[in-house]
Protein backbone atom coordinates (compact mmCIF):
# COMPACT_ATOMS: atom_id res chain seq x y z
CA UNK A 1 0.00 0.00 0.00
CA UNK A 2 2.60 2.63 0.08
CA UNK A 3 3.96 1.84 -3.22
CA UNK A 4 0.56 2.86 -4.04
CA UNK A 5 0.16 5.58 -1.75
CA UNK A 6 3.54 6.73 -3.11
CA UNK A 7 2.84 6.63 -6.86
CA UNK A 8 -1.37 8.04 -6.39
CA UNK A 9 0.86 11.05 -4.91
CA UNK A 10 3.41 11.50 -7.45
CA UNK A 11 0.38 11.66 -10.28
CA UNK A 12 -1.82 13.96 -8.14
CA UNK A 13 1.10 16.09 -7.90
CA UNK A 14 1.43 16.46 -11.51
CA UNK A 15 -2.48 16.83 -11.87
CA UNK A 16 -3.27 13.77 -13.25
CA UNK A 17 -6.84 12.34 -13.17
CA UNK A 18 -6.76 8.95 -11.36
CA UNK A 19 -10.09 8.61 -10.99
CA UNK A 20 -11.67 7.25 -7.07
CA UNK A 21 -8.98 4.77 -7.42
CA UNK A 22 -8.48 2.81 -4.11
CA UNK A 23 -7.08 -0.29 -5.42
CA UNK A 24 -3.37 -0.99 -7.09
CA UNK A 25 -5.09 -0.82 -10.05
CA UNK A 26 -4.64 3.23 -10.96
CA UNK A 27 -6.08 4.86 -13.76
CA UNK A 28 -4.73 7.55 -15.55
CA UNK A 29 -7.70 9.41 -17.14
CA UNK A 30 -6.56 10.14 -20.95
CA UNK A 31 -9.61 12.55 -21.87
CA UNK A 32 -9.48 11.20 -25.51
CA UNK A 33 -8.12 8.36 -27.58
CA UNK A 34 -5.85 10.24 -29.14
CA UNK A 35 -4.23 11.32 -26.11
CA UNK A 36 -4.45 7.50 -24.79
CA UNK A 37 -2.72 6.41 -27.65
CA UNK A 38 0.37 8.74 -27.85
CA UNK A 39 0.77 8.17 -24.05
CA UNK A 40 0.94 4.67 -24.34
CA UNK A 41 2.98 4.61 -27.28
CA UNK A 42 5.47 6.89 -25.38
CA UNK A 43 5.44 5.41 -21.98
CA UNK A 44 6.16 1.66 -23.38
CA UNK A 45 9.27 3.05 -26.02
CA UNK A 46 10.62 4.39 -22.43
CA UNK A 47 10.03 1.02 -20.78
CA UNK A 48 6.96 1.16 -18.91
CA UNK A 49 3.95 -0.64 -19.76
CA UNK A 50 0.78 0.80 -19.65
CA UNK A 51 -2.45 -0.59 -20.96
CA UNK A 52 -4.68 1.79 -23.00
CA UNK A 53 -8.69 0.89 -22.27
CA UNK A 54 -11.20 2.92 -24.56
CA UNK A 55 -14.71 2.17 -25.35
CA UNK A 56 -16.49 -0.53 -25.44
CA UNK A 57 -14.31 -1.20 -21.74
CA UNK A 58 -14.93 2.09 -20.40
CA UNK A 59 -17.77 4.53 -21.07
CA UNK A 60 -16.88 6.60 -24.77
CA UNK A 61 -15.95 9.91 -22.83
CA UNK A 62 -13.48 8.51 -20.19
CA UNK A 63 -10.46 6.56 -22.12
CA UNK A 64 -7.44 6.19 -19.67
CA UNK A 65 -4.44 4.06 -19.03
CA UNK A 66 -4.54 1.71 -16.66
CA UNK A 67 -1.08 1.17 -14.62
CA UNK A 68 -0.86 -1.50 -11.98
CA UNK A 69 1.38 -1.30 -8.62
CA UNK A 70 2.76 -4.00 -6.45
CA UNK A 71 4.50 -5.09 -3.52
CA UNK A 72 7.74 -6.16 -5.73
CA UNK A 73 8.56 -2.55 -7.37
CA UNK A 74 10.71 -0.30 -5.70
CA UNK A 75 10.72 3.11 -4.79
CA UNK A 76 12.70 3.49 -7.47
CA UNK A 77 10.62 1.44 -9.73
CA UNK A 78 7.52 3.57 -8.32
CA UNK A 79 9.47 7.02 -9.12
CA UNK A 80 10.58 5.90 -12.26
CA UNK A 81 6.89 5.61 -13.46
CA UNK A 82 5.73 8.25 -12.09
CA UNK A 83 8.75 10.11 -14.57
CA UNK A 84 8.09 8.41 -17.61
CA UNK A 85 4.05 9.59 -17.13
CA UNK A 86 4.91 13.21 -16.76
CA UNK A 87 6.94 13.27 -19.68
CA UNK A 88 4.13 11.38 -21.83
CA UNK A 89 1.35 13.74 -20.50
CA UNK A 90 3.73 17.22 -21.08
CA UNK A 91 3.96 15.90 -24.54
CA UNK A 92 0.31 15.05 -24.95
CA UNK A 93 -0.65 18.51 -23.12
CA UNK A 94 -2.56 16.32 -20.68
CA UNK A 95 -0.61 17.83 -17.95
Amino acid sequence: WANVERYLIGLKTLGFDTGQSVTPIVPVMTKNDEITLEMTRICRSEGLLVIPVGYPAVPMDAPRLRTCISAIQTAEDIDFAVEVLARAGRETALI
